[in-house]
């Protein structure tokens, strides 16, 4: 069986989206399964060593700098691939059902009209699943293969999923805890507050990992905020270089983003915060990974609510077998 997987955008979604991957080799294991990826996250879908074919989209040049004969160049590449028994569009958004068209496939399975971010997107496939779109991501990726594929997936199949980032290399973990300092959005930042108070209560060695240059200045002021010789700042790291330092950490801890998605594909131990976005619709929760809903503006106005969340996370980081 030959299957197409289009999840072009975001990080974190495509590394969400991901988990299905193991589902399907399970359960179909001589399955050829090929991914149509934006060329900015190609990096992060060669990690998964169960992806047989990956081929990338150059979105963003045609988005920033409208280079349409490129853009057509990617599409006619892809037309000329061989014809899919079943493709499965993830992201719901017309740019990716339109590009699902441009695929050769004998059955197109995306999310109903009802159920897709962009409604028109669902005019475009062969069979519509419906799910609300606020339903769990990973309950909503995982049941749109069960239907068509006939694979039993539940909850306790998504909580116990096998790790599918570097799934065939081991690494040793080191005594640290990594704090990913950013978000793709500054309203979903974690205050810098919380994190100093953190580090400055607890006898451990931090890391603070950044994306950008605004996220390594954060680094830089929390590191100077800090009251102890315990923080250091990582180097700037591609796609894979941060896959495998989260692979080394006893815990990551940070804001609803890409990175903190990585470490629970990883199944690293990790806490999560969630303030304008839904934990419960982009979030799985289970032993070694755990998710806070908040106001950071009310953590941020009442400094006694900050400190009693701080021994709170203090508490749930022993929980996670991590030493104080």
């Amino acid at each position: 069986m030959k299957i197409a997987v289009v999840r072009l955008t975001s990080l974190g979604d495509i590394v969400q989206t991901m988990i299905v991957v193991q589902f399907i080799k399970k359960n179909y294991p001589s399955a050829s399964i090929d991914w149509y990826v934006d060329t900015r996250y190609i990096e992060i879908v060669k990690l998964n060593s169960d992806i047989n074919n990956i081929y990338s989209i150059g979105l963003r040049d045609f988005k920033s700098n409208l280079n349409f004969s490129s853009f057509i160049k990617d599409l006619k590449i892809i037309r000329k691939n061989n014809e899919y028994d079943v493709l499965f569009d993830f992201q719901g958004l017309l740019k990716s059902a339109l590009i699902s068209r441009f695929i050769k496939a004998k059955k197109r399975v995306g999310f109903s009209r009802n159920s897709c971010r962009e409604p028109s997107a669902g005019l475009f496939y062969d069979v519509g699943i419906n799910i609300s779109y606020n339903d769990n991501v990973y309950k909503r990726y995982t049941r749109l293969i069960s239907e068509v594929l006939e694979i039993e997936i539940d909850e306790n199949s998504i909580r116990s999923r096998e790790r599918y980032l570097l799934q065939n290399q081991n690494f040793k973990r080191k005594s640290f805890i990594g704090i990913f300092v950013g978000s793709s959005i500054k309203k979903k930042n974690f205050p810098i507050e919380g994190y100093v108070n953190l580090i400055n209560t607890m006898n451990k060695e931090f890391l603070l990992i950044w994306g950008d240059e605004n996220e390594r200045r954060t680094a830089e002021k929390i590191q100077s905020l800090s009251r102890k010789k315990n923080v250091l700042i990582s180097e700037k790291l591609s796609l894979s270089g941060l896959t495998k330092l989260i692979n080394s950490l006893e815990l990551l801890i940070g804001a609803d983003t890409g990175p903190l998605h990585i470490a629970w594909a990883c199944k690293i131990p990790s806490i999560v915060f969630f303030g304008p976005t839904s934990m419960d619709r982009v979030f799985f929760p289970t032993e070694k990974n755990l998710g806070f809903q908040l106001d950071f503006e009310a953590l941020l106005d009442r400094p006694d609510m900050l400190y009693k969340f701080n021994y709170k996370i203090k508490a749930d980081i022993k929980k996670l077998g991590v030493s104080s």
